[in-house]
């Protein structure tokens, strides 16, 4: 799992001062590029648009995901949930409970 990058008062304060390029806060936080450059956009620092299109954030809605009705694995209840989820939510959270 990545490392959470959070920025300090001081760093947006830093950031806030004056115009910055991506490469100056990664130089600054020890991080890679791109890492902030993402940050830099999530904070509507710089424009997301002049970079490529992976970095955008989502502004659309999702589509919903297909859903099926059959029974749980485990419990055998016959609940509606998404498409390849075998089990159901209760299920899954006994699960996770346990490991």
């Amino acid at each position: 799992m990545p490392r959470v990058t959070e920025l300090t008062p001081d760093d947006l304060s830093w950031l806030n001062a004056e115009p910055r390029r991506p490469n100056d806060l990664a130089a600054r936080l020890s991080i890679h590029r791109d890492t902030a450059l993402r940050i830099m956009i999530r904070l509507n620092l710089i424009n997301g648009a002049h970079y490529a299109a992976k970095y955008q954030v989502s502004g659309g809605t999702r589509p919903k995901p297909a859903m099926w009705s059959r029974p749980c694995l485990c419990c055998g209840k016959n609940v509606t949930r998404p498409r390849m989820q075998f089990r159901c939510n209760p299920c899954l959270e006994r699960a996770r409970d346990i490991y």
